[in-house]
């Protein structure tokens, strides 16, 4: 299930200060309280933690949740290669090089206030 959804609170701070030149101005200065990360969940090929492939390369689609905006889905493989997953609460990843043997591909969540949760999945490759 989704984590519970807590809406963010925004608060506006107003500093009044002097220049130089005895001129007044103000600034404000914004900051979010949202410190809920996103929820990821990869569900293709499979929903479980392991997967065998036959081929040098994986696809991955799965769901991503936050409360507030999920901003970007991220991959990351064994090998230390890096992208960008097509779409965001839907998202979807073609051709993730694999090496033989064993594989551990990471998709990171992010959401607009920087807070990010992955899941990962192992992939054993014997071709």
């Amino acid at each position: 299930p989704p984590p519970t959804q807590h809406p963010p609170t925004t608060e506006t701070y107003t500093n009044t200060e002097s220049s130089a030149a005895s001129d007044v101005y103000k600034r404000q200065v914004q900051a979010s309280s949202d410190q809920v990360a996103p929820a990821v969940r990869i569900v293709s090929p499979t929903s479980r933690s392991n997967y065998f492939s036959r081929i040098r390369s994986v696809d991955l689609a799965g769901t991503a949740f936050d409360n507030t905006q999920v901003a970007k889905i991220t991959w990351k493989n064994s090998r230390g290669e890096t992208g960008t997953a097509s779409g965001k609460e839907n998202w979807a990843v073609a051709g993730i090089p694999l090496d033989r043997w064993i594989n551990t591909v990471t998709i990171t969540a992010h959401d607009a206030a920087g807070n990010t949760n992955t899941a990962s999945l192992r992939v054993f490759c014997w071709r």
